[in-house]
């Protein structure tokens, strides 16, 4: 029996493919740039987002319910779904490797400082297997109620720190020049881009409409998280002491007291953060496998052994490939960008331009036949 998701399920997919990396470390870098206009910066990212998320859901609706790449395959040919097949397959291994290294630097700095690196990297991948393993149902069902208890915890969190907001950190107000505010929203606008992992989650939807739907809700409630939380790292503690913190989003729960008896309530969220990070490395291999298996026409389920050698590659590659942190961070905010916006943005633009292409020339064949 084919496995099923509901449009809830994708939409919780999807949220946590965007959202638990990009409220880390994406606010202060945006609030370094366009300073106390951050939130203007959001907004304007998220009417990106939002557009690219409309073309990716008139994708989604050409679809002939088959997995993407099979889908592209009978469209295009075998010699460009195979290029295109490979592209991807590159990108989501470097993101893969890339969200694994940012959990695993958060995990050690700030909980684990005498572990070493790699085995915190394995335990994440590891467990991200086996959620895959599990199949796409299980995988939904998880990742909706990682997102419902994000998003509870993320609405209570912001209610305790009220008394802590000065709203004056924000004046003055469009001080920052438009150019400013160009250069600050490719990030953000690159992150949600990750919106287009929904055409790998088509033939698990029983409509097409329902994918489209997902990609659009998706884009809007990821893009509130991060509004929400850099408008919070602002308000308690302004722009100049938001860029000294490594990492403000977490700093800022961290002074919240409940009377007398409870302290660092941010522990809560910060769980829900790392439930909601396993869950985004896991649909990043889920995609992984799927162009790993189109790639080398594997038809079966990829056996345990391969994907422990898989696991372990991601693994090491994610520690190895930077050395220091500083060189991570830098990666982030500069290369890992850049090839979001080129292989999100580019590349599925031309392939949606490309099926436009194609259909009206069948349309057109098509037409003169009958004439």
């Amino acid at each position: 029996m084919k496995q099923r998701i509901t449009t809830i399920q994708g939409i919780a997919i999807l949220v946590n493919t965007i959202a638990p990396s990009a409220v880390l470390q994406m606010p202060a870098h945006i609030v370094s740039v366009t300073k106390q206009d951050a939130w203007l910066t959001v907004l304007l990212s998220m009417v990106v987002g939002l557009v690219y998320a409309y073309i990716v859901g008139r994708v989604c609706l050409l679809s002939n319910g088959k997995p993407l790449m099979e889908w592209l395959e009978s469209r295009f040919g075998k010699a460009v779904a195979l290029v295109i097949a490979v592209m991807l397959c590159g990108y989501y291994f470097m993101v893969a490797a890339s969200v694994v290294r940012q959990f695993t630097n958060y995990v050690h700095e700030q909980l684990l400082n005498t572990t070493p690196m790699l085995a915190i990297a394995l335990v994440i991948v590891f467990v991200s297997v086996y959620a895959v393993w599990q199949g796409i149902e299980a995988m939904g069902r998880m990742h909706f109620i990682v997102l419902l208890f994000s998003c509870l915890l993320m609405g209570l969190n912001s209610l305790l720190l009220w008394s802590y907001y000065d709203w004056a950190n924000f004046l003055p107000i469009f001080e920052m020049p438009p150019d400013r505010h160009l250069s600050a929203v490719l990030i953000p606008a690159g992150w949600l881009s990750e919106i287009s992992a929904v055409l790998f989650l088509l033939p698990y939807f029983k409509k097409n409409k329902q994918a489209a739907r997902a990609a659009m809700w998706a884009t809007l409630l990821s893009g509130s998280m991060i509004l929400v939380t850099v408008v919070m790292i602002i308000a308690v503690f302004g722009v100049k002491i938001v860029n000294a913190l490594s990492y403000p989003s977490f700093a800022a729960l961290g002074i919240v007291e409940v009377g007398k008896f409870m302290e660092r309530i941010d522990v809560f969220l910060l769980t829900a953060w790392m439930a909601s990070m396993f869950a985004k490395v896991s649909i990043y291999l889920f995609i992984f496998f799927q162009l790993l298996s189109f790639i080398f026409r594997i038809r079966k389920k990829t056996s345990s052994l391969t994907a422990l050698a898989v696991s372990a590659f991601i693994s090491a590659s994610s520690i190895y490939s930077w050395p220091r942190s500083s060189n991570f961070i830098e990666y982030i905010f500069t290369s890992l960008s850049a090839y979001l916006l080129v292989n999100n943005y580019a590349l599925f633009l031309l392939i949606w331009g490309g099926l436009r292409l194609f259909k009206k020339k069948s349309d057109d064949v098509q037409g003169g036949a009958a004439t």
